[in-house]
């Protein structure tokens, strides 16, 4: 399930940049999610390139300098990846407030 031809030549396929998007969309395939852990096996290495990978592409959607090219966006974008995360037990938290403060008029809520 290629997303991005062999045949092209374009910075989205060349040298570490596309390894470590191949070893990306591997871990997709197994999890069927793109949200990296911190430590993964043993290895950061993943979850580093990952971060870096928002980091660029804020920088360039901010208009600074950027690694981040429309290409390698677009081969993200194919394969599912998220530009923003939010965890997901923090925001399962913030529902429960919200739910808690709809019904009781605060979010003082007794521990």
């Amino acid at each position: 399930m290629s997303t991005i031809s062999t045949q092209n030549t374009g910075p989205a396929c060349t040298g570490l940049w596309r390894k470590h998007y191949d070893e990306l969309k591997s871990f997709k395939e197994r999890t069927g999610h793109c949200r990296v852990p911190i430590v993964l096996n043993g290895e950061r290495t993943l979850s580093r390139w990952v971060a870096m990978q928002r980091v660029q592409y804020k920088l360039l959607v901010d208009e600074k300098p950027s690694k981040m090219t429309l290409d390698r966006v677009k081969a993200l974008n194919e394969i599912g990846f998220e530009w923003q995360v939010i965890d997901e037990k923090w925001q399962k938290r913030y529902d429960e407030l919200k739910s808690f403060k709809a019904e009781q008029g605060h979010c003082r809520v007794p521990y």
